[in-house]
């Protein structure tokens, strides 16, 4: 797939999954934004000619300066400042129970499931 196709997939293919591209299909007045904005002047993204296979084939989350997710700041110079440690403890294991079960659903070993094959196989 052309790079142009995946963020598209990524971004009104989501919204369209949970039926809300309506309320999210344009940065316009009266609609919800969510932005993410990166450090592009990095040298394992120089240099580029498109924009958007540099965003799909190249740039790493560390290049994630900034993020508004319906128009308010959740990070700012690659600080989430509002997530405390617990906060963020739980957010992460919240998040990887969720990805364990979709994987599940979908047939997919992961991670954690291959960890528990070798603790139970060193057991034995």
């Amino acid at each position: 797939m052309r790079a142009e196709e995946l963020i598209e997939l990524a971004t009104l293919g989501g919204a369209r999954a949970v039926r809300q591209s309506s309320d999210i299909d344009r940065l316009a007045s009266g609609y919800k934004a969510d932005i993410v904005l990166a450090d592009t002047r990095r040298p394992h993204l120089t240099p580029s000619s498109s924009i958007p296979a540099m965003v799909v084939w190249q740039a790493p989350g560390r290049d994630v300066r900034t993020v508004l997710i319906d128009g308010r700041v959740v990070m700012r110079d690659g600080i989430v400042d509002w997530l405390d440690e617990d906060a963020e403890a739980d957010l992460l294991d919240t998040a990887s129970e969720r990805a364990e079960a979709i994987a599940a659903r979908a047939g997919i070993a992961t991670t954690r499931s291959w960890e528990i094959r070798a603790f139970r196989s060193h057991e034995q």
